[in-house]
C-alpha cells in the first residue's frame, strides 16, 4: 500500500493525502491540499508528488500470524504462525518498495 504526500509550503510538514495513483500521470497536474499543521491551503504540482511505503508489512503479517497460531493451537503454532505471517509480509513490502520506486521514478 503506498502513502502519497507532498511538503507543505509553509511548515515543511508532510501532508498525507489519499489516491490509487500508481504513477504521476494519474494525478491532476495542479491540485490543492490543505495542510493540518498550518492550516494553510496551497497548490501543488503532480510532480511535487512523493511515494512511500505505507505499513509495516512483514512486522504487522509475523503479528497476525503469531496470534492466529496461538488462538489455533498454542505456543508452538504461534511461532511457526509467526515465521509464516512474516515471510508473506516480507513478499508485500518488497511490493511496496517496487511501486514505490516506479512512482517516485515515474513523470
Amino acid at each position: 500500500m503506498l502513502r502519497h504526500s507532498v511538503l507543505c509550503h509553509h511548515c515543511r510538514n508532510k501532508i498525507y493525502f489519499a489516491t490509487e495513483a500508481r504513477r504521476r500521470s494519474e494525478l491532476p497536474v495542479n491540485f490543492s491540499l490543505k495542510c493540518y499543521s498550518c492550516s494553510q491551503i496551497l497548490n501543488y504540482y503532480n510532480n511535487q508528488v512523493l511515494a512511500e511505503t505505507g505499513e509495516l508489512n512483514r512486522t504487522g503479517g509475523a503479528v497476525l500470524g503469531g496470534l492466529l497460531g496461538l488462538a489455533a493451537s498454542g505456543g508452538t503454532a504461534a511461532i511457526l504462525g509467526a515465521i509464516l505471517g512474516g515471510l508473506i509480509g516480507e513478499s508485500y513490502e518488497r511490493t511496496d518498495r517496487q511501486a514505490v520506486e516506479e512512482f517516485n521514478n515515474s513523470v
